[in-house]
């Protein structure tokens, strides 16, 4: 199984605000995991994660 990163080591990973992640997760472009109410991500959604800030810098959106 992959390991699961919390989303605060995801934020900083790619020194994105937490708001960000919350706003991508409710337009659902990412779909983290869920364990005792806190949210971790594991390699695919790490990956998702990856594309979506691609996308912004590149100027694609999801529309």
């Amino acid at each position: 199984m992959d390991a699961l990163i919390p989303i605060r080591d995801l934020a900083d990973h790619f020194g994105l605000p937490l708001s960000t992640l919350h706003y991508w997760e409710r337009r659902g472009l990412i779909q983290p995991l869920r364990r005792a109410g806190r949210r971790f991500f594991d390699s695919e959604q790490f990956y998702r994660t990856a594309l979506v800030v691609l996308w912004r810098t590149t100027g694609i959106d999801e529309h």
